[in-house]
């Protein structure tokens, strides 16, 4: 299992989370197999608003599933269309997600768990 996490930095294991999938700096690739952890860029960060394209940001194939604390609507839906899988966690950093993974304890995401818009996290 690859898992896409949105991070605001490359600080490895100790990125902090981003309460926004379309605007986080970057996203950490982690792979399951090999315990193998990577950050990627955000190329898409700053997109008019419902204009999110996780896809884009990340490549599509490089991963199989997002966790995040919140996403919208669209970008769930464009998400879903596509395979990947959705799960979310409260966690802070990057090592809490691979924590909660391990514990068996990521939640499924579904539709009526998604966000509104901009403006719905203090995450941040």
């Amino acid at each position: 299992m690859r898992l896409c996490i949105p991070v605001n930095e490359d600080n490895g294991i100790e990125s902090s989370l981003s309460g926004h999938v379309g605007s986080a700096e970057g996203f950490m690739i982690w792979n399951s197999d090999d315990k193998s952890l990577k950050y990627q860029n955000n190329s898409n960060q700053h997109h008019a608003h419902g204009q999110c394209m996780p896809i884009l940001a990340v490549g599509a194939g490089n991963f199989d599933a997002f966790v995040v604390q919140g996403i919208g609507r669209r970008a769930y839906a464009l998400l879903k269309e596509q395979g990947i899988g959705l799960y979310r966690c409260e966690g802070v950093t990057v090592k809490d997600i691979l924590d909660a993974y391990d514990a068996g304890k990521l939640e499924s995401l579904d539709e009526e768990s998604c966000c509104g818009g901009h403006g719905h996290h203090d995450h941040h």
